[in-house]
């Protein structure tokens, strides 16, 4: 009996035995001491250390031109990162991801775009500028807003774009 011993190892050497193939699932870990050889622990799981890409954090960073979460999209590309401040370096949101069509968000300066101007999608009216967030006007403002002051001004929640909501100064912001 004792001469099958080695026999038995070395058939079942090369066998996976039930085991699943590391790469096709995801351990848990607390380090990197907790992976199998040749395995990171990141963001709570074991990866390859030679994968293509290593999670950086659990969730899409959205100013830090990086793909976070291993997704293939960086920062506005994400969907994640919807309305999302997206100004490089810090949490601000005076630019925040807007949607601009099929598959395609971009970092948008709510301050001073005149398509998306003080949230996304708050498009100013014709020959109208945005300063601080707010179109300028002479009569007319977008998502019936009041002209005050040469000023766009909400008075109420249901003036701004969807997520946002009137702040005191009687701007639309993002909650």
């Amino acid at each position: 009996m004792t001469r099958l011993a080695p026999f038995v190892a070395l058939a079942f050497a090369g066998c996976n035995c039930g085991v699943p193939d590391p790469r096709a699932v995801l351990y848990a870990c607390d380090a990197s001491a907790d992976c199998a050889s040749g395995f990171v622990c990141a963001v709570g799981a074991c990866y390859a250390a030679d994968a293509s890409c290593i999670p950086t954090a659990a969730a899409e960073i959205c100013n830090d031109g990086v793909d976070n979460d291993c997704n293939g999209l960086i920062d506005c590309a994400d969907p994640a990162c919807l309305h999302q401040g997206c100004t490089p370096g810090t949490l601000m949101r005076t630019s925040v991801c807007c949607f601009q069509g099929p598959n395609s968000t971009a970092c948008i300066p709510l301050t001073r775009d005149a398509q998306n101007c003080g949230g996304c999608g708050l498009a100013c009216g014709a020959g109208q500028g945005c300063n601080g967030g707010k179109c300028s006007c002479q009569g007319s403002c977008p998502n019936g807003q009041s002209c005050n002051a040469g000023q766009c001004n909400c008075t109420a929640g249901i003036q701004c774009a969807a997520g946002q909501q009137c702040t005191t100064d009687q701007t639309c912001a993002y909650r």
